[in-house]
């Protein structure tokens, strides 16, 4: 099983299986999720207060990209470039009230270009 960490800011809404997925950077080490892995859901890892919200097993594990192109920002899955209303259902349900309240969190966290993992579960 693998443990993910979540910030506070979305630890009630992991535990009550309101959020079932996660955007995460590529790890240094290469390791990727696979679908039917199992998870370990927790909050505030590696202190006093850490606290298991839940297991999980991977639905779906997609590749994301976020660049600025010549046309503007691109937000992809895979592939295929995402629409602002795609963009915009992946953001509430990662969490967020709004696709610019994702980007700017993704930007800030890791800068551009973003390239990472969307990853989605089933509760257990």
């Amino acid at each position: 099983m693998t443990a993910l960490n979540f910030k506070a800011r979305f630890a009630a809404a992991v535990a009550r299986g309101e959020k079932r997925q996660t955007i995460r950077a590529r790890r240094a080490d290469g390791r990727r999720f696979k679908p039917l892995e199992g998870l370990q859901l927790f909050t505030g890892m590696r202190t006093r207060s850490c606290r298991w919200l839940g297991d999980g097993v991977v639905t779906a594990v997609l590749p994301v990209e976020i660049a600025f192109r010549r046309e503007g920002l691109r937000f992809a899955l895979g592939t295929v470039a995402q629409t602002d209303a795609q963009i915009k259902a992946i953001a509430l349900a990662d969490g967020f009230e709004d696709a610019d309240a994702m980007l700017d969190f993704l930007i800030g966290e890791h800068g551009l270009p973003f390239r990472g993992w969307l990853i989605r579960w089933r509760g257990v």
